[in-house]
C-alpha cells in the first residue's frame, strides 16, 4: 500500500507537492487528512520526524520515495524543533 503526504510549511499550512511512501507490511493503513509523521521499519526518523499529512491512499505508485511506518501525531502537539528537553 503507498500513501501520499503533503509537507507543510512554517506557517503550519500544508501545502505545495505531494510524495509518495510505501507503507511497511502489516502497519496500519492512516485515513485521508490524518497527520503523521514517519519512520523506516528499523525505527529511524524519516524527514526530520516531521509532520506530514496524508492526502491519498493507493495500491502502487511509480514514484515511491522509501518504506515507512506510521506515527500518528496531531498539529496540537509539540514541534520537535521547539521542544525544550
Amino acid at each position: 500500500m503507498v500513501i501520499s503526504v503533503r509537507f507543510k510549511n512554517r506557517e503550519n499550512v500544508f501545502t505545495g507537492k505531494d510524495y509518495d511512501f510505501e507503507l511497511a507490511p502489516n502497519e496500519k493503513v492512516p485515513e485521508k487528512g490524518s497527520i503523521i509523521r514517519m519512520v523506516d521499519p528499523e525505527g529511524r526518523k524519516v524527514c526530520n520526524y516531521t509532520r506530514v499529512k496524508v492526502v491519498d491512499v493507493k495500491e502502487k505508485s511509480d514514484k515511491v520515495n522509501g518504506l515507512i511506518r506510521c506515527i500518528p501525531s496531531s498539529m496540537e502537539e509539540a514541534s520537535i524543533a521547539k521542544r525544550k528537553y
